[in-house]
């Protein structure tokens, strides 16, 4: 199901942890927490707990700051999503 502007309902797949952002982009985990301490990518904090991030989030840091140098985990990740894409048209 494609989502819409007026659609704001959140699955669970669309939030990424720590760790799963930092595999995603092939960064430390400390990176991750380095980014978020410098508020280059938004947080959302469960209970007062665990930190995690919205994929649609990283995705547009990563598009944003970080274009000009992805690495071959980052293109072939883009790659894979824009053929998903693709395939739900």
């Amino acid at each position: 199901m494609k989502k819409t502007n007026s659609d704001h309902s959140l699955s669970k797949e669309d939030f990424m942890t720590v760790k799963m952002v930092a595999d995603y982009l092939d960064v430390s985990i400390s990176t991750v927490y380095s980014w978020n301490h410098k508020k280059k990518i938004r947080r959302y904090k469960l209970n007062g707990r665990r930190v995690f991030f919205l994929k649609k989030d990283i995705d547009d840091f990563v598009f944003n700051e970080m274009n000009c140098c992805k690495s071959m985990k980052q293109l072939e990740a883009e790659v894979y999503r824009e053929s998903l894409q693709k395939g739900r048209k």
